[in-house]
C-alpha cells in the first residue's frame, strides 16, 4: 500500500520505510507537533492528507533520528487497542475448506 517495509505492533501500522523515507504513524493528537520537525511532511496519498500519519524525508534519517521517530510511533500505536486477528492466513483457510484429495498409498 506504501510501496514500502511496514512495521506493525499489536496489529497496527507503526512506521514503513521506503526508498522515499519513513512514514510515521504519530496520531492526531500529535501531528502538528510532528510536522514542526525537521524534513517532516504531511501524508498525501491520492491528493487526499492521511491526518496522523506523517512522511520524513529520507534525508533527514539518521540512527538518532529514526530512534525519535518510532519511538514517537510506539507511544501512539500503543493507546490503540490490539487487533485481533485469525492466526491462520486465508491461504491456508481457503485450502482447508476445499475437499481432501485421496492418497495414493505403494505396496
Amino acid at each position: 500500500m506504501f510501496g514500502g517495509i511496514g512495521f506493525m505492533l499489536n496489529g497496527h501500522l507503526l512506521v514503513a520505510a521506503s526508498e522515499r523515507g519513513l512514514l510515521v504513524r504519530v496520531g492526531k493528537d500529535r501531528y502538528d507537533e510532528a510536522l514542526s520537525r525537521p524534513g517532516a511532511h504531511p501524508m498525501i496519498m491520492r491528493g487526499r492528507s492521511m491526518k496522523g500519519y506523517v512522511r520524513v524525508d529520507r534525508e533527514q534519517l539518521n540512527h538518532r533520528g529514526v530512534g525519535s521517530w518510532v519511538k514517537l510511533a510506539i507511544a501512539f500505536v500503543k493507546t490503540l487497542p490490539p487487533k485481533v486477528s485469525d492466526s491462520m492466513p486465508k491461504r491456508q483457510k481457503r485450502a482447508a475448506k476445499r475437499p481432501a484429495k485421496p492418497s495414493a498409498r505403494r505396496r
